[in-house]
Formats: C-alpha cells, sequence, structure tokens
C-alpha cells in the first residue's frame, strides 16, 4: 500500500477518506502545510 510506504520512507502521509471535494482537499493540503497532495482512485 502506498500510504504505508510513504510512512515508511519517513514521509507524513493523511489519509482524507473517500468523496472528497477539490476545495476539502486543498483545504486540508494548506492545514497540514503539504508539499505533495497525491489522490487515488480505486474502481472495482
Amino acid at each position: 500500500m502506498l500510504f504505508q510506504w510513504l510512512r515508511d520512507q519517513g514521509m507524513k502521509a493523511v489519509y482524507l477518506g473517500t468523496y472528497q471535494t477539490p476545495k476539502s482537499v486543498a483545504k486540508a493540503a494548506l492545514q497540514e502545510v503539504a508539499d505533495v497532495v497525491g489522490p487515488g482512485l480505486l474502481s472495482e
């Protein structure tokens, strides 16, 4: 899992859950002072 790999590499990874709007992702990124935002999509 990418999320765990990022943590293993010493990075802080924040999971926001499903069904987030672009606005809520941007707000969370600003609050966390993020350097990178990596959205993902899992389709079945």
